[in-house]
């Protein structure tokens, strides 16, 4: 009795499993937003995946001074003024270091993937899907340069390899680190196929190495 329910139960699953889930993916620069749809448009989910480091604008508080007469008030206005004048340059100095940072930190995280092979296991791992998912449409268009002639190259190449319909229209910047990067991809996949592209991904040695890498990154910076 019991071999039956989880057998029929494996059934049941693997039957949702080779359902398939339609999608469309649509990337702008470093954001991308999933939309999927199973049974026809019964059921509908949209995802949209923030970039890295990206974060709400903080909220400034606004407290009460006690009232001043007028002497005081246009003395502290003063001090006030020449403090500001005094951090301008400090302050821009930090804003310029951290955007510094920040950018710096997302290259380096592109050069260690292609550095470890991450990067073309994730093209060959969005080959096979596309080549499984029976796609409508696929197509990514824009500048994309990581500042690095050598880095550049290799992604073009790894682009035309396993993308070359897909990436034509992607304009190769050697000189300057630019991403202005769109597309849309529609189509169709099968649970299951998906489940186990991601898994050997995900798994694999590359992999590991790089979320290794983002932790020490973070607790570095």
């Amino acid at each position: 009795m019991i071999i039956g329910m989880l057998a029929f139960l494996l059934a049941a699953v693997l039957i949702l499993l080779l359902i398939p889930i339609r999608y469309t993916v649509t990337l702008v620069r470093w954001r991308l937003t999933l939309s999927v749809s199973v049974l026809l448009g019964l059921w509908r989910k949209e995802i949209e995946l923030l970039p890295a480091g990206e974060e709400p604008s903080p909220q400034v508080e606004m407290t009460e001074e006690p009232p001043m007469d007028w002497m005081e008030e246009a003395l502290a206005q003063a001090e006030e003024k020449a403090e500001v004048h005094e951090r301008l340059p400090d302050a821009a100095e930090a804003q310029a270091e951290r955007e510094e940072k920040k950018g710096a930190s997302l290259w380096r995280e592109i050069r260690f993937a292609m550095g470890n092979g991450l990067a073309e296991r994730v093209l060959h791992a969005a080959g096979n899907l596309l080549s499984h998912s029976f796609p409508s449409r696929c197509r990514i268009r824009g500048d994309f340069g990581t500042g690095d002639p050598m880095t550049t190259g290799i992604a073009c190449g790894m682009a035309m390899a396993f993308l070359a319909q897909e990436t034509k229209e992607i304009r190769w910047n050697y000189l300057q680190p630019v991403n202005t990067l769109s597309g849309e991809a529609k189509g169709r996949i099968i649970p299951l196929t998906m489940i186990y592209i991601a898994g050997r991904l995900l798994l694999s040695r590359p992999a590991r190495e790089f979320w290794h890498f983002r932790k020490e990154e973070k607790n570095h910076g």
